[in-house]
């Protein structure tokens, strides 16, 4: 028996979104940044055909799905923009690059036909009952145009399902197979796109050679810095959590925040060892990668990526400053202070409200960052005269989301130049990393280490972290 493609994309975009079918493409849309200039020369992604091959061979297409892709090649930090289609595409300015999409999902089943037979229905007390095997495969094959040469690559994810059905047809071990096969196969395209198709882009431009020295330089760098921690190396691995790491040390138009990118690589080891996160389930941005439109399009990513099944962690270590109508925002590496009230999706509300909606089971998120409007140094990150600036209190959701932040909003968030991080950072990682779960129990300690040690470098660099939200919930 085969289940109909309409099925499948409907029983995905519910577990997506959550949501009742007649609210699904409503849910997922998101509207990609607009941007004269990407990362990589100048260049947009345009989805030139997506197409889902039913078991017929008949040709659909969901918007759900497209607005899944859209988000994938969004979150590889190639392209400030995504199109579908050429529409309101400006070529004279930018270089295009076109792929193209053929989805083919299937689904058998074998049901024992012998047990599903009247005659059973003494032993169980049920009928009908269905015994049965079922595979789900998903399979994508994907065709990248980049400056006119074409480079093909299939991806193809599987599932098995064993299930009795008593009397009506139960679909939930079905639907998170379909899940699980199509979210690993965006993965990999994300993976693919972000190594081989980047490698092949910045190779024709000759940039690859000088990002890949930069790279190699930094975890050189975090290869002796990590040797002060002891993560614990968990040996259970949780492929229904996901984690969003972003670190800003180097900023276009504002001071840098020494250590940020040390600090987020060390939070990505955390990740992996002792919160036990695939790899392939943590978002990495650092520096120029954690541009304004990469961070709200990572933030849409992963909470969509998020399973009730798992966790989501979000980790920041950047600048943070106040605007002027009063809310808190995370600053990216391309914007300054100034502007910054012009980006309404990067107040901190806004992000907890997001957050607050993901699917996870729970939300954790680590802020080091101050809101004070100033730097390291203590100097005003808006130019010239500086607002008069009043912070309002942040609208928080304290059933889904524990927060950790660095210091309360007037508190510089300090970085510890002996140990080569941010001090918050190092307290909470030094801790966290021997296993210990109960935030709660260990936030006394971590606030009292970092409020000794900032207070070394003097009372007007006073930093005393904060803790919102469930703080009773374990950290995995």
């Amino acid at each position: 028996m085969r289940l109909n493609i309409y099925i499948l994309v409907l029983s995905l975009g519910m577990l997506f979104t959550g949501c009742s079918v007649k609210n699904l493409d409503s849910s997922l849309k998101f509207n990609p940044p607009i941007a004269k200039k990407s990362n990589i020369n100048n260049r947009i992604a345009v989805i030139s055909k997506l197409n889902i091959i039913t078991e017929n061979k008949n040709v659909e297409m969901s918007n759900t799905i497209k607005n899944l892709i859209i988000n994938t090649i969004l979150s590889t930090g190639m392209y400030e923009n995504v199109s579908y289609g050429y529409d309101k595409v400006d070529t004279s300015n930018n270089i295009v690059d076109e792929y193209y999409f053929d989805i083919e999902p299937s689904y058998t089943r074998d049901i024992d036909w012998v047990l599903a037979w009247p005659g059973v229905y003494p032993c169980p007390g049920y009928w009908p009952i269905q015994p049965y095997e079922s595979k789900i495969n998903s399979k994508i094959k994907l065709t990248s145009i980049i400056e006119g040469k074409s480079y093909e690559k299939t991806f193809f994810e599987k599932e098995e399902v064993s299930q009795y059905w008593y009397g009506f047809f139960k679909t939930e071990k079905i639907e998170n197979a379909i899940k699980l096969t199509t979210v690993q196969n965006l993965q990999n395209i994300k993976s693919y796109l972000q190594n081989d198709i980047k490698i092949a882009i910045l190779n024709g431009a000759g940039e690859y050679h000088q990002e890949k020295q930069y790279y190699t330089s930094l975890k050189n760098e975090y290869n002796t810095v990590k040797l002060q921690y002891n993560f614990k190396d968990t040996k259970i691995k949780n492929a229904n959590s996901f984690a969003l790491i972003i670190g800003i040390n180097k900023y276009k138009q504002n001071t840098n925040v020494e250590y940020a990118d040390l600090s987020a690589l060390a939070f990505e080891e955390l990740a992996q060892k002792t919160l036990g996160i695939p790899k392939e389930n943590i978002i990495t941005l650092l520096n120029d990668d954690a541009t304004s439109g990469q961070i709200k399009a990572n933030i849409e990513f992963i909470k969509e990526l998020s399973d009730r099944r798992g966790n989501l962690y979000v980790y920041f270590a950047g600048h943070g400053v106040p605007g002027k109508d009063g809310s808190t925002y995370l600053l990216p590496s391309d914007m300054s202070a100034d502007s910054i009230h012009l980006e309404p999706n990067l107040k901190l509300d806004t992000i907890y409200a997001k957050l607050a909606k993901a699917h996870a089971k729970n939300v954790f998120v680590f802020m080091d960052s101050c809101f004070s409007g100033k730097d390291d140094s203590g100097s005003l990150l808006y130019k010239g005269v500086a607002p008069v600036l009043r912070t309002k209190k942040n609208v928080i959701n304290a059933n889904k989301l524990t927060i950790l932040t660095a210091g309360k909003s007037t508190d510089f968030a300090n970085d510890f130049e002996s140990k080569q991080q941010r001090m918050f950072t190092y307290f909470l990682i030094k801790e966290l990393s021997q296993g210990k779960k109960n935030l709660n129990k260990i936030y006394p300690d971590i606030q009292s280490d970092v409020k000794r040690a900032s207070l070394k470098k003097g009372i007007g660099y006073k930093q005393v972290p904060q803790i919102y939200g469930n703080k009773k919930v374990s950290l995995y």
